[in-house]
């Protein structure tokens, strides 16, 4: 039952990427601005190592972010001088939900 369950998500998965790929590759950026990591595999990666590539952007990005995040907690639990400037930082500066503008004028963050 959980390999089964495993290996659908795996397809599901894998499947979405190579949509990805497919729909960017017929729909390719139109300025610098708009380049996402699936431009950089689709322009210099042979089509077979592409997908396998995305896989690995992904699943690093989420031990990446997953990393930072443990360290910036336990520094807060370590420093309750900061933790407790961030909180009011926050609680001064975030109404509702949270906007890239409301961030880019935290100092704390």
């Amino acid at each position: 039952m959980v390999h089964e369950q495993l290996s659908h998500s795996r397809s599901e998965f894998y499947g979405s990427l190579s949509r990805a790929i497919e729909h960017r590759k017929q729909n390719p950026a139109k300025s610098p601005q708009e380049l996402i990591f699936v431009d950089e595999l689709i322009d210099n990666q042979p089509p077979d190592i592409q997908l396998s590539d995305a896989v690995t952007f992904c699943v690093g990005g989420f031990h990446t972010t997953g990393t930072a995040l443990l360290w910036a907690i336990y520094y807060l639990c370590n420093n309750e001088d900061v933790q407790e400037k961030l909180y009011r930082e926050l609680v001064e500066n975030i109404d509702g939900e949270i906007t890239p503008a409301d961030i880019a004028n935290c100092t704390q963050s």
